[in-house]
């Protein structure tokens, strides 16, 4: 007779989380939606994820002006969700909130985070002023990808490029834990 805690655990997260983190006006709106039509394309079941939509969408009550981590904190749990159903996110997040996407590395098997890096020049050059509020980098992201010197479907290449290395794009057996 086997006793439950003698019984392997199947992991069968299959899903990804890629965390699109940088500066406003770095670009990562534009890579998110050219990596999810790729992704589409190779028939790859995903979901966009921006902070404005999941603001917008599950508004869940007051928060404090500025309050950005209370959104980032919803994108990171319905992104783990969807990685638990086999589901890959797309995920849009400032990275001002780096605690709240430390938070969904933690819950994600799958997590890889993608530092769009533009100079801050360029960025409020895009989106004006807007660019220059408190920006921390992330920690140790898995990618880190310029956009100031290539057109952003060379920079969208990077981070598909990157993808088929983790072996995302092959069917994997359940891994046992």
């Amino acid at each position: 007779m086997q006793l439950p805690s003698d019984t392997p655990i199947i992991n069968v997260e299959r899903g990804y989380c890629i965390w699109l983190s940088g500066r406003r006006g770095s670009g990562k709106h534009t890579l998110a939606r050219l990596v999810t039509a790729e992704l589409l394309r190779r028939k790859i079941e995903c979901e966009l994820l921006e902070r404005e939509s999941i603001a917008r969408s599950l508004d869940l009550g007051p928060r404090a002006m500025g309050d950005g981590s209370t959104d980032t904190r919803r994108l990171g749990w319905v992104s783990a969700l969807l990685a638990r159903h086999g589901i890959t996110s797309i995920v849009v997040a400032d990275t001002n909130w780096t605690e709240a996407a430390e938070e969904t590395r933690g819950t994600i098997q799958n997590f890889i985070e993608v530092f769009v890096d533009t100079p801050l020049d360029i960025c409020i050059e895009r989106v004006g002023s807007d660019a220059a509020v408190d920006f921390v980098e992330p920690i140790a992201p898995e990618l880190r990808v310029l956009t100031h010197d290539r057109e952003p479907m060379s920079s969208a290449a990077q981070i598909i490029s990157f993808l088929e290395t983790t072996g995302m794009f092959t069917a994997r057996a359940p891994q046992y834990i």
